[in-house]
């Protein structure tokens, strides 16, 4: 990854832009060889990379995400109190189903909570394959589970075409190819996710933001319209990756990393305020695509994990105090470190 400069919208100082490989899907579905060496190469080097859509095949899933735009700003206009009767905590055990408010993880700033709320629509429950906990949902989404299914459905398809293009760059050493962990139909912790960060105006003085993590899962298809999200660089700085239309951003997570025997790149990333977002809310559409419950792998320390496993470990992290979360690498990848942001100018002029 390279960055590049660009000017602020209110005629401040630069923002710092990373400059991440861009990838036909069209062109990877094909075999097509360039595409796979460049796929391969994002995965090794980066961690991140986007996926350009702009197809007849993908065409009908960026119109699909454009209505799930609109109904999360519906979902999220809604009475917090109804929100909250479907309390991520409290259905399930595996934390994959429902409703999470602002505030209730750490921030990505000393002393502050997150300040995200996010909708979780689980596959499992989409595909009726966990009795104990079947799919509950607000009325709004009860009302477009044929739209979700179908957007989950699509984005778990161009997961697992990733997952087997990997995979034959990575054959021999692999036991079983990565796909092969991640089974459209299988029980795992795959989850379509609606997000909405606050204009950042009006954000509450300890709510802010996402903190920096590595995701827990395989591989995150991410759409989202407004700026905000960033990567840490190989030079260590926090640079961000600005939205493309008609692409997907993708990133690979821990589970990933692992199963592909620690050759692939769980890359860090936090999301933070960004001038665009100054006074409009940003929303995201996220596809977690995670191993199964029973797949195998071995963490950086060599202890050894399942799906649900690494799932449930890393998402107490989460939660956890800072201090609690310096005493391990599970949050970062970096024992001690936490990436924490300061504020928007003190950004802009380290770059």
């Amino acid at each position: 990854m390279s960055s590049i400069h660009t000017d602020s919208p209110r005629g401040a100082n630069a923002i710092r832009a990373t400059e991440l490989r861009t990838i036909s899907f069209s062109a990877l579905a094909r075999d097509n060889t360039a595409a796979i060496a460049e796929v391969f190469e994002a995965g090794f080097q980066d961690g991140f990379f986007y996926l350009d859509l702009r197809d007849a095949e993908t065409q009908p899933l960026l119109d699909s995400i454009e209505e799930l735009y609109q109904l999360s700003e519906t979902l999220f206009d809604s009475d917090q109190k109804e929100l909250m009767k479907y309390d991520l905590d409290i259905i399930g055990p595996s934390k994959i189903d429902g409703y999470k408010p602002a505030g209730r993880n750490t921030g990505v700033a000393s002393g502050k909570q997150d300040g995200f709320e996010i909708y979780l629509i689980p596959t499992n429950g989409l595909l009726s394959l966990d009795a104990l906990y079947p799919l509950q949902c607000p009325g709004a989404l009860h009302n477009k589970l044929s739209l979700i299914t179908y957007v989950a459905e699509k984005a778990h398809h161009i997961g697992n075409v990733i997952l087997a293009k990997l995979s034959s760059m990575l054959q021999p050493q692999l036991p079983i190819a990565l796909q092969e962990h991640h089974r459209y139909g299988q029980p795992s912790t795959s989850a379509l996710g609606l997000l909405k960060y606050p204009p950042t105006s009006r954000t509450e003085d300890h709510r802010l933001g996402q903190i920096a993590h590595t995701d827990v899962g395989s591989i995150t298809v991410l759409f989202n319209r407004l700026g905000g999200l960033q990567v840490l660089e190989e030079s260590g700085e926090w640079a961000f990756v600005e939205p493309k239309i008609g692409h997907a951003v993708i990133n690979i997570g821990d589970s990933l990393r692992f199963l592909s025997g620690k050759a692939l790149r769980s890359s860090l990333h936090r999301v933070v305020p960004h001038p665009t977002t100054e006074f409009r809310p940003r929303y995201s559409i996220a596809y977690f695509m995670r191993p199964e419950f029973d797949a195998e792998f071995e963490d950086e320390e060599g202890a050894h994990w399942t799906g649900i496993g690494w799932h449930t470990r890393k998402f107490a992290v989460f939660r956890a105090t800072a201090e609690d979360q310096k005493k391990d690498s599970v949050l970062t990848g970096r024992k001690g470190y936490l990436g924490l942001w300061e504020n928007v100018q003190d950004t802009e002029e380290k770059s």
